[in-house]
């Protein structure tokens, strides 16, 4: 599991291979959200061409993980830190120890995958990160019109959430989650909106637990 459909990653190789894709600078909101979080170990699940790798290197994450299922976007996220251990999906699993992670990055993957790959992705996620420990990421709005119309990945399958929806998803294997929205339209086309939920998910450590 935990990989997409042929179709959806033949659809993200395509993607990774345009020039055009490979993107340098890290979202506005991540940086925010990483600002407030002691560095340690870390993983972008979703890495693609490593941009936000780059960011937690640069503020001090270590060691890092990336992982994707497009075998260019690997390629593109070695090349961006050599540092990071850049892996497929599947070995997430078996090559990070359970509890150990300061954070994860979850940043536009898992509205790109099945309900089915959502929960099994969280609930991996959830048992890799040590108590306290947030996953950041993102959920595509219903309120999204880009989608459809952008040729370089509308063949990748999507799914798209209203608030309680993106609230649902999350709360399966998540005590505590918080929401953000992120609205935004192409120059000289006002007519499109690309909209994102983004959140910031954990579990605490329980009331009582011994320190």
């Amino acid at each position: 599991m935990l990989q997409p459909p042929k179709e959806g990653n033949a659809a993200w190789d395509r993607h990774y291979g345009r020039e055009k894709s490979r993107q340098s600078y890290p979202d506005e909101n991540l940086v925010r959200l990483l600002g407030a979080i002691e560095p340690g170990p870390a993983l972008d699940f979703g890495c693609g061409s490593g941009r936000h790798l780059v960011l937690l290197s640069e503020l001090g994450f270590g060691p890092l993980y990336g992982a994707d299922a497009s075998a260019a976007a690997r390629e593109l996220s070695k090349e961006s830190v050599f540092e990071a251990r850049v892996l497929t999906p599947e070995q997430v699993r078996d090559q990070i120890a359970p509890g150990t992670l300061s954070v994860a990055i979850v940043w536009g993957v898992l509205h790109y995958n099945s309900a089915e790959v959502q929960s099994e992705l969280l609930a991996l996620l959830a048992a890799k990160l040590s108590p306290e420990a947030p996953l950041l990421g993102t959920l595509r709005s219903k309120n999204d019109t880009h989608y459809t119309t952008n040729s370089d990945i509308s063949a990748a399958p999507i799914q798209f959430f209203d608030e309680r929806e993106a609230r649902d998803l999350l709360r399966q294997h998540f005590q505590e989650v918080e929401l953000g929205y992120i609205e935004r339209t192409p120059i000289g086309q006002l007519d499109r909106r690309i909209c994102h939920w983004f959140f910031r998910a954990r579990n605490p450590v329980a009331s009582g637990a011994a320190a």
